[in-house]
């Protein structure tokens, strides 16, 4: 978990500390009507004063009850969330400190079943590790493809980590492909790029990735005084590719555009000329043999729109900003056959060099974060 969440946690967590109610009243609520009360809590704090009184009760709870109150987290809001975690963190604390003896097998089957939440699965590994921490590396082994990219991590790090490359360089070679595949975290990808390439086995982190670097463009159309975000050139009426239209310096016409830029990014200075206050549209197609849910993963210095099929799907009127790899995600369905992706990327007028950058950078995953490619390339 990124420090900054743990930190946003942590407030909230102090923001919303239980308040102990009278013993008397814990003692009468019952255990599932005490989890309800907690679990009921929203996004907004609604709920807050009954999950206070419910709280304690589940603080009270046995140890044995542990993989109910981490099971209640699966489809719980943040606040809420925050409040079983603490519960959980409360019970068995007080096991520990009691002497009471762990039963590891119903945290290990919790775990184990890939059907629970990422968060409460991270936080019953964390409770194994914390009585028996001899069992991690027994866990991680079958964690490569987790779906819960945190567990994944430590997986691919414990992976790595067995890499010896002066003493056996063919063992590390597999071991770094295979942590590779696995890895969904940038910095462990590169960390296996470079250590492969070290190795005499360079990796096309382009491909890899599933960066799209086969495009269409247009433009540039007017964004004098930032004022063409909201305006709907033609590209976003419909994408005919032979057509001509009217732009900010005279006729424009689309113009098909490969980026060979090693981290896939497309530099529309470079295709256009240096144009402050523009616009300029992108499109590529993309093809699937099925349907299936995706992810449009957008990075930019500059303010974007996004469409698929002609739905637009994401906005950022946002003008240079720091950028990086899947800055923006937009959930999508992908259809069978050929789907369009339709991309326009803002240029504002601020005359500073940092403020210069106009390009993009996008790729389309699953939901993890694996790169699907294109079936069949950009072929207009």
């Amino acid at each position: 978990m990124p420090r900054s969440e743990r930190y946003f946690i942590f407030f909230l967590c102090l923001y919303f500390h239980p308040i102990c109610c009278d013993a008397e009243e814990t003692a009468s609520l019952p255990f599932p009507d005490a989890l309800a009360a907690v679990r009921a809590v929203d996004g907004h704090g609604r709920g807050h004063q009954a999950a206070q009184q419910a709280w304690p009760c589940l603080a009270q709870a046995d140890i044995s009850r542990l993989p109910e109150i981490l099971a209640a987290m699966d489809d719980s809001g943040p606040i809420a969330t925050n409040w079983l975690r603490a519960a959980v963190d409360t019970v068995a604390e007080r096991a520990l400190k009691g002497g009471q003896t762990f039963s590891l097998d119903s945290l290990e089957e919790f775990l184990c079943d890939r059907s629970h939440g990422p968060r409460p699965r991270r936080l019953a590994f964390e409770w194994i590790l914390r009585i028996k921490p001899d069992r991690r590396e027994f866990l991680l082994r079958d964690m490569l493809d987790d779906p819960s990219l945190e567990l994944r991590y430590d997986a691919v790090a414990a992976l790595m980590a067995q890499a010896r490359p002066a003493e056996d360089p063919p063992k590390a070679i597999a071991i770094y492909r295979n942590a590779l595949d696995a890895a969904r975290d940038i910095g462990q990808i590169n960390a296996c790029a470079d250590a492969l390439k070290q190795l005499g086995q360079p990796v096309d982190l382009v491909e890899h990735l599933g960066l799209i670097t086969t495009w269409h463009l247009i433009g540039p159309f007017d964004n004098s005084n930032e004022s063409g975000f909201d305006v709907a050139y033609p590209p976003e009426q419909g994408i005919d590719l032979a057509a001509k239209y009217h732009g900010k310096l005279g006729e424009v016409a689309w113009q098909h555009k490969r980026s060979d830029h090693p981290n896939g990014l497309v530099d529309i200075n470079q295709c256009f000329g240096d144009y402050q206050g523009s616009i300029v549209y992108a499109t590529a197609d993309f093809y699937v043999a099925d349907p299936q849910s995706a992810q449009i993963r957008l990075a930019s210095y500059n303010a974007t729109k996004v469409w698929l099929n002609g739905k637009q799907i994401d906005a950022n009127e946002v003008y240079h900003t720091a950028m990086f790899l899947d800055q923006y995600i937009s959930q999508v369905q992908l259809r069978p056959g050929r789907n369009v992706i339709l991309l326009k990327v803002c240029q504002n007028e601020q005359t500073e060099d940092w403020a210069r950058n106009w390009n993009f950078q996008l790729r389309v995953t699953d939901l993890l974060g694996k790169a699907i490619h294109s079936d069949t390339p950009d072929s207009r």
